[in-house]
């Protein structure tokens, strides 16, 4: 096995399609392994918008170093004394979590729960558009949200990663009706929705407010939803689950945000708020993406790719940032590792 790789470095915060802030380079070293780790031959990676955020400083996780936290490739390596039923040769699919980025290379090191096999009628592209906004509407919808059987949900944002993924995830789950935003109202309409509110014609809080939601899951961020749950837009009880807060907001003032919005929650003077985190720790991991696979074995989830190609070199690299960071994304931006 080569000792050196390829893969994407940030060298300082700042703006994600800088050479100066983010290269793709050739002798990066081939990441060693813990008990408990695997090494994963990387086919495909997808962007998220937490890669990007993390460069710019708006998330401080890091300050410099490996990219990306959506994988899917062979296993090639398993590390002594790790107890999994992952095998050499295996193609499997993964989040290795925020805080362990690096898919945006030929090898990834993760820990053995935080992959699975990849199902029978995915693909590698498809399997790398997965992981995080997979476990996103897995663990925001049924675990943050608590998402039972006849439910009435909305879904801000309907067209992009997580939320053409929750559509699918709600509908599987038998929400009773689902509503959501975005422009692409027949797109969105084929993923399950049964009402969609084009925010570039009608007020996404005039459209909401007094509808008596159960569960609005936010994932562009935006005050008009949070107003609108303010406003009847959820019943008593009903819970508003964000994954972005009010926008491109610092962590801090995400957190200040939450804080305030919890305690006025708990001394009932507004409705229930949650800033959502994806849970990349395990065991709870390994259940989830468990769960998407199942979802996606039975046909009740597809994933949505954005025909459009990148490979891994510093060019395509900043082009796969720059298209996520448009946020005009349908689906998911993919990039070919392994070619």
């Amino acid at each position: 096995m080569k000792k050196t790789m390829k893969a994407a470095v940030m060298l300082k915060k700042g703006s994600p399609t800088s050479d100066e802030v983010l290269v793709v380079k050739d002798d990066v070293q081939v990441p060693t392994l813990r008990k408990g780790e695997i090494l994963i031959k990387v086919a495909a990676s997808s962007v998220n918008p937490v890669d990007w955020k993390i460069i710019k400083g708006i998330f401080p996780l890091q300050r410099k170093g490996l990219v990306g936290v959506d994988a899917s490739g062979t296993v090639v390596k398993i590390a002594e004394g790790t107890q999994t039923d992952l095998k050499i040769g295996d193609k499997v699919y993964g989040d290795p979590g925020e805080t362990r980025p690096g898919s945006f290379a030929e090898y990834l090191r993760i820990r053995a729960d935080n992959a699975t096999r990849i199902p029978e009628n995915l693909d590698f592209i498809q399997a790398a558009s997965l992981p995080a906004v997979g476990l996103t509407a897995v663990q925001g919808l049924l675990k943050s949200g608590n998402l039972i059987l006849g439910n009435k949900i909305c879904i801000n944002g309907g067209s992009g990663g997580v939320g053409s993924i929750a559509i699918q995830v709600a509908k599987a789950m038998g929400a009773a009706e689902i509503w959501a935003t975005g422009s692409s109202v027949e797109f969105i309409k084929e993923l399950g929705a049964d009402k969609v509110i084009n925010y570039k014609e009608e007020s996404v809080f005039e459209a909401l407010k007094g509808q008596q939601f159960d569960i609005i899951f936010d994932t562009v961020g935006g005050l008009d939803p949070w107003k609108a749950a303010k406003k009847g837009g959820l019943k008593k009880g009903g819970k508003y689950v964000t994954t972005a807060g009010d926008g491109d907001d610092s962590i801090l003032r995400l957190i200040r945000n939450w804080s305030w919005r919890y305690l006025k929650y708990k001394l009932g003077l507004g409705p229930h708020y949650t800033f959502f985190r994806i849970n990349t720790k395990p065991p709870e991991v390994a259940e989830d993406m468990k769960k998407l696979s199942e979802l996606v074995e039975s046909g009740y989830v597809r994933p949505i790719i954005i025909p459009r190609s990148f490979e891994l070199n510093t060019k395509s690299l900043h082009a796969i940032m720059e298209a996520s960071m448009s946020n005009r994304s349908k689906g998911k931006l993919v990039m070919k590792i392994d070619n």
